[in-house]
């Protein structure tokens, strides 16, 4: 876990904090004279009035999710034989959202302290390089493994939800695995549990046992050995915590192998519309038919005949081709498929189900090829079909969390709503960076955003190294002063462009000068080879170029 100078820049962090991927309330939002995604300061010179004037008559009290991800291992110090590995993805509001929501930030900010703390834990109790000193033996075609992954499947103005998966191998003939719910209340930041959400247990109950035994009939053997229907009610009574998850179509309950039947028989997961449960969940977490969502899985009514179908994504490797992996997309146990026409050259890809505001169903698949470059590919849904549309070089924000010695965490944001999609394009003006823009979607299945330009994440530094001139411009990108020199020695921080992979002609990069908040100051940046820096060659005016590949 060395510093790496390329990986910071690739992943990097925000420079400006991005209040609308937050999508504020109202009364929280910072005043400003447009609703746009940049980083601009509020103008003072302005009547309040008029500011407030300026923004819309409905805003959304969404809170940003992130997920972060802690990453640890033990090796051998002499020949670095990997041992043990542990990774842990913990649940977020993104940092530029946890004063709008303060409960809900201190509940996770504490969850994630105490599931981060009790893995270590286990890792230290486990004493790998001990248990290799007495029987090396064990590890010579094994490395003990302990993963927790989290996808965030619904962020709105009532529920945050997250699937969490735990899978743990310390030898043996197999690992142990499960599927937990993370469910939070966005108004007052408590955990939602089975005793709040469904407020009828002997109904529940009965819609549990009557589905567990109806979609896992091939298992009525091994539910008498287990007795699974005493199990069952222990759960729904609250004897042990049930897992469920509240995403923004439907209600999944959770449970793990050995609960109900052997390791063998794998682990029951009941799925159900929230019509189904009506009478029996609060109605209070219900989402609203109205509102927009994203949401990752597929679970969803594919073809609108009111029942739940089972969509997802994988990827198949034919012809004896394993770079290039062909994307296909899986309904209900393969009875229908679909082949996209993007590869991938990485072996997962996320489906996402997404609802716009006008009530237009799509389907995302996201993936990645070589060098960095991450796609969304758009597929229509009519008919109960589905239609490839479009492919996009998007990804999500992915912002620097925590920084110590040789030691970084990064929070990756969610997607959960389709009108402030957090994403980023791949960039190569002055360096290599993301670029970042807040988009909403479009009934027509078109992304769109309000930003004029892309941030730029990360800190990217450049030194200059001969004398260059640049515009004075203001946050709006207005020139007030023009040819303004920037003597030898000094510290360019690469603020935002215009560019991205549709632009034509030659971009346009402002910099701080020396320091943030400073002199704000525009260069333009030549496409053809050898790059060009307001007339000068870029290799002949910078110390070193942050450049990937």
């Amino acid at each position: 876990m060395k510093k790496s100078i390329l990986s910071i820049i690739l992943a990097g962090a925000l420079s400006v904090t991005l209040f609308s991927a937050c999508s504020l309330p109202k009364s929280e939002k910072p005043d400003k004279t447009e609703e746009t995604q940049e980083e601009a300061e509020p103008a003072e010179e302005e009547p309040a009035e008029e500011e407030q004037a300026a923004e819309p008559e409905e805003a959304s009290s969404r809170p940003q999710a992130v997920v972060v991800n802690y990453y640890d291992y033990v090796a051998t110090p002499e020949s670095y034989q990997m041992l043990e590995s542990m990774s842990c993805d913990t649940l977020h509001l993104a940092k530029e959202c946890s004063s709008a929501f303060p409960q809900l930030d201190a509940t996770l900010e504490k969850a994630a302290a105490e599931v981060e703390a009790e893995m270590k834990k286990e890792m230290e109790a486990n004493n790998a390089l001990e248990t290799y000193k007495d029987t090396p033996e064990m590890f010579e075609d094994t490395t003990w493994t302990s993963e927790r992954s989290l996808k965030v499947l619904r962020s709105d103005e009532k529920v945050l939800c997250a699937r969490s998966g735990f899978y743990s191998y310390m030898g043996g003939a197999h690992g142990i695995y499960g599927t937990y719910g993370e469910n939070y209340d966005v108004a007052t930041g408590e955990k939602i549990t089975s005793k709040v959400a469904f407020k009828d247990s002997d109904k529940l109950y009965e819609l549990l046992k009557n589905k567990l035994h109806s979609e896992y009939a091939d298992l009525e053997s091994e539910f008498e050995q287990f007795n699974a229907d005493e199990g069952l009610r222990s759960y729904v009574d609250g004897e042990a915590e049930l897992q469920f998850t509240l995403d923004p179509v439907c209600v999944t309950f959770y449970f793990q192998p050995y609960d109900f039947a052997t390791y063998a028989a794998g682990a029951q997961d009941l799925t159900f519309t929230y019509d189904e449960l009506s009478g029996i969940i609060d109605e209070k977490y219900v989402p609203d038919k109205e509102e927009p969502f994203i949401t990752p899985g597929g679970t969803f009514d594919l073809d609108g005949d009111g029942n739940l179908d089972s969509v997802y994504a994988y990827v198949s490797h034919e012809d004896g081709n394993d770079y290039e992996g062909i994307i296909k997309i899986s309904v209900n146990a393969g009875k229908e498929e679909y082949k996209l026409s993007q590869y991938t050259t990485g072996d997962e890809v996320t489906l996402y189900y997404v609802n716009t505001a006008g009530g237009k169903n799509y389907v995302f698949v996201r993936g990645s090829v070589e060098n960095d470059y991450s796609f969304m590919t758009i597929c229509d849904i009519e008919g109960g079909k589905l239609t490839e549309k479009d492919t996009l070089w998007y990804k999500p924000w992915v912002s620097l969390w925590v920084e110590e010695e040789d030691f970084y965490e990064y929070a990756g944001y969610a997607l959960t709503d389709p009108e402030a999609m957090p994403l980023a394009e791949h960039m190569d003006f002055m360096a290599t960076y993301s670029g970042r823009k807040t988009y909403h979607m479009n009934d027509d299945g078109t992304l769109t955003s309000d930003d004029k330009y892309f941030m730029v994440s990360g800190n990217i530094t450049l030194h200059t190294k001969a004398e260059v001139t640049a515009d004075e411009v203001d946050e709006e990108g207005n020139v007030t002063k023009k040819d303004v020199g920037v003597p030898v020695g000094s510290d360019l921080i690469l603020y935002r462009t215009n560019g991205s992979f549709s632009l034509e002609g030659d971009a346009i990069v402002d910099a701080w000068l020396n320091n943030e908040g400073g002199q704000l100051l525009r260069f333009h940046f030549t496409q053809e080879y050898p790059h060009e820096v307001n007339g000068v060659p870029e290799e002949d005016l910078f110390e070193m170029l942050y450049y990937a590949g």
